[in-house]
């Protein structure tokens, strides 16, 4: 096993066995998944990198029924509204440009009032981007469609990746190609869940197919290091998916660097080997409470549901082999994913307009990282008993 972007030999700290793709809902449970990969995670001890080793191809995970919208989500919604404001005024963006890669549904791009474009490759995406009025290519960001843009377009004062950089397996090609498209001047600003609050908060079930790197301070400024580039701000994000930073990076002395080595040393982020040391005991602890959890729930006759069909809902609900027999259904508020199945094991997906209606004794929140969002608007219209598995297996009311 080598780093896939040093080369240097790796050290497993993680395996979660095999898993399926977590994003490639099956339309019947008699349907059967067509990729499985080896969910075994290493650390880069020059990169200071976390990776995983058997990254499945793009073109298999991202395909034309990827179900992920962020618009769903009205906290995301709100979190891009405020970065869209906090970088207009931060980097003075009245007459500039801003190039969001993969933006999904609208992402901050929708809320600037500057020139914009977006690159957003799923399909499922392409009509919430047209009903915006949002311009984006439907390409794929790389070398080529970066040299086209820049020669069309223009260079961008700001490009702009949210939770998507940690998905991509060639960061040669993704940073060579920011640079093409990016001003002399320009500023890279780089969205991604922290590996120390991962490990932190027990959220294991954030190593799935589509996150194939765990990035820290450090590891960035060694990525930027190989580009020409440096870190010069973080900020703290600790209500984005279970705890992210906002890394903003620009080409080496083009702009003033701030205090990062502070960021790194408040997060001791020198002890992460230790903690993988012992991460694989934290994981197959959770899951053994968990299944004996849900077991004792069906001894005693009591209904189970899920909320969030999330991606990360796969990795656990597969690496702990729990299926329909503890968890009835996961509902979700997604229509692309409704009336389908989770991957491997299989448990359907209905929609939330029906969780009213359903009167389950336990609710496991498998979309945790909306805790607030979620528990704020159900337990008005009723009270619930909601099971959560980070940073331990508990109960919650709010």
């Amino acid at each position: 096993m080598r780093c896939h972007l040093c080369g240097t030999i790796l050290k497993k700290y993680i395996d979660l066995h095999q898993q399926p793709l977590a994003n490639s809902l099956l339309s019947s449970p008699d349907e059967q998944d067509k990729v499985w990969y080896s969910a075994v995670w290493a650390w880069c001890p020059s990169c200071e990198l976390l990776q995983l080793i058997d990254v499945p191809p793009a073109e298999v995970v991202y395909t034309a029924s990827y179900p992920y919208k962020s618009s769903q989500s009205q906290f995301m919604n709100d979190h891009f509204r405020k970065t869209a404001q906090y970088l207009y005024d931060l980097y003075h963006l009245g007459n500039g440009k801003v190039i969001e890669i993969a933006v999904n549904t609208g992402g901050i791009i929708q809320f600037l009032s500057c020139t914009v474009l977006g690159f957003e490759p799923a399909q499922a995406c392409r009509p919430d981007l047209n009903s915006k009025g949002i311009p984006f290519h439907g390409d794929v960001f790389n070398n080529l469609s970066a040299r086209a843009t820049s020669s069309v377009w223009g260079q961008a004062d700001l490009v702009y990746c949210a939770n998507t950089l940690r998905s991509l397996k060639d960061l040669r090609e993704i940073f060579e190609s920011v640079l093409l498209v990016l001003k002399e001047d320009g500023v890279f600003v780089i969205e991604d869940p922290y590996l120390v609050n991962i490990l932190d908060r027990n959220e294991w079930d954030q190593f799935y197919s589509e996150n194939v790197y765990g990035f820290t301070v450090t590891s960035m400024q060694h990525i930027a290091r190989r580009y020409g580039m440096e870190l010069i701000a973080v900020d703290p994000l600790p209500d984005n998916h279970g705890g992210s930073l906002r890394y903003h990076m620009a080409r080496k002395g083009a702009r003033p660097v701030g205090h990062i080595e502070m960021m790194k040393g408040m997060n001791d982020e020198a002890a992460i080997p230790d903690k993988l040391a012992t991460f694989q005991q934290v994981i197959d602890d959770i899951s053994t409470k968990f299944t004996v959890a849900l077991s004792q729930l069906k001894r005693d006759g009591k209904r189970v549901v899920g909320y969030g069909a999330t991606a990360k809902a796969v990795t656990l609900l597969n690496y702990a082999n729990i299926g329909p027999d503890l968890i009835e259904c996961i509902y979700d508020t997604t229509a692309e994913k409704w009336n389908k199945f989770i991957p491997g094991i299989k448990i359907p997906i209905l929609s939330a307009d029906k969780f009213d209606e359903d009167d389950a004794h336990t609710v496991i929140l498998f979309a945790y990282n909306h805790r607030r969002e979620i528990l704020s608007r159900e337990n008005k219209k009723r009270q619930r008993r909601w099971l959560v598995y980070h940073p331990g297996v508990m109960y919650v009311t709010d």
